[in-house]
């Protein structure tokens, strides 16, 4: 819940990065009292987070397995990720992603020709 508006986050959450994500697991890890990762591995997104590991906490990571992955996203990538926000946005009950208390959209990823 968002705290200034009581009302669910939608589209209101706070941007969230890889950095973000790979800082939260090392607080987690921390917590385990995991002080050494053998092996970081990952594909796509988790494949950003293992190098985030390797970039951010080099001294905490014995080795790494960044599988199918980039250092950042390509226009293509990119491209290809705004067709299926259109796709999603353009569906009747999208309503701008507040949706809460009025039913989800149903047709979501759904393209019609």
């Amino acid at each position: 819940m968002n705290p200034k508006t009581s009302k669910p986050y939608a589209l209101d959450f706070p941007i969230i990065t890889i950095s973000d994500m790979v800082h939260a697991q090392r607080h987690l890890i921390d917590h385990l009292g995991i002080e050494h990762l053998l092996c970081v591995a990952g594909g796509s997104v988790g494949g950003m987070q293992v190098l985030q590991w390797v970039a951010s906490y080099p001294e905490r990571v014995r080795s790494a397995m960044p599988i199918a992955t980039a250092l950042k996203h390509s226009p293509q990538q990119i491209a290809f990720d705004e067709v299926g926000r259109q796709a999603i946005m353009a569906d009747p009950d999208w309503r701008e992603g507040d949706y809460y208390g009025q039913g989800q959209p149903e047709k979501g990823l759904a393209v019609r020709a």
